[in-house]
C-alpha cells in the first residue's frame, strides 16, 4: 500500500561470495599451472627456486612502482605516494583500505587460491613484490610492506616507517 520514493521492492544488498567463480572461454587452467610451479619451488631443497621466485616478484614490484611513479601527482609527497600506491594496488585487485591507525590493509589477496595450499611461498613472494613496489615509490617517511597474515585478507600490510 505504500507509494512514492522507497515503495516497492527492498534495495538489493550485495556481499562478497564465499567461493570464487571464474569463466574462461576456451577453458584455461592457470591455477593448475600455478599449483604445479609452487609445488616444484617448494620441492627444491636448495632454496634456489624460492630465491629466484622472490627475485622475480621484486622485479615485478619495481615495474609496478615505475608505472605508479609515472602517474600525475606521485612526486614524493607522502599523501601523493600513498594515493599512487593505493591506485596501483587497486588495479591489481588488492582492494586497499586504511585502518584507524593509518596502516593500509589489503582486503583481497589476488593469489588466495594458491596461497591456501602454499602460504609461506606465496606470501613471501607477495611481500617481496610489494616491498619493491613501495621502495620504488619512496616518500618521506617511506612506506614499508610488512607480513601480517590474518584470515580473510592479504598477508601483507603497508605501514609508514618511523
Amino acid at each position: 500500500g505504500r507509494r512514492g520514493p522507497g515503495a516497492g521492492r527492498p534495495a538489493k544488498h550485495y556481499v562478497r561470495a564465499d567461493r570464487q567463480i571464474e569463466l574462461s572461454l576456451p577453458a584455461r587452467d592457470y591455477a593448475g599451472l600455478a599449483e604445479l610451479l609452487a609445488g616444484a619451488v617448494e620441492a627444491d631443497t636448495s632454496g634456489a627456486a624460492q630465491t629466484a621466485l622472490n627475485r622475480a616478484a621484486a622485479s615485478l614490484g619495481a615495474e609496478l612502482g615505475e608505472e605508479a611513479a609515472g602517474h600525475p601527482g606521485a612526486d614524493g609527497h607522502p599523501d601523493q605516494v600513498l594515493a599512487a600506491l593505493r591506485q596501483a594496488l587497486a588495479a591489481r585487485g588488492y582492494e586497499p583500505y586504511d585502518d584507524a591507525d593509518g596502516t593500509t590493509r589489503l582486503r583481497n589477496c589476488p593469489f588466495d587460491r594458491i596461497a591456501a595450499h602454499h602460504r609461506q611461498l606465496v606470501c613471501g613472494a607477495n611481500h617481496a613484490m610489494l616491498q619493491a613496489l613501495t621502495d620504488h615509490l619512496g616518500g618521506d617517511p617511506p612506506v614499508q610492506a610488512v607480513l601480517d597474515p590474518q584470515p580473510g585478507r592479504c598477508c601483507v600490510v603497508l605501514t609508514r616507517a618511523s
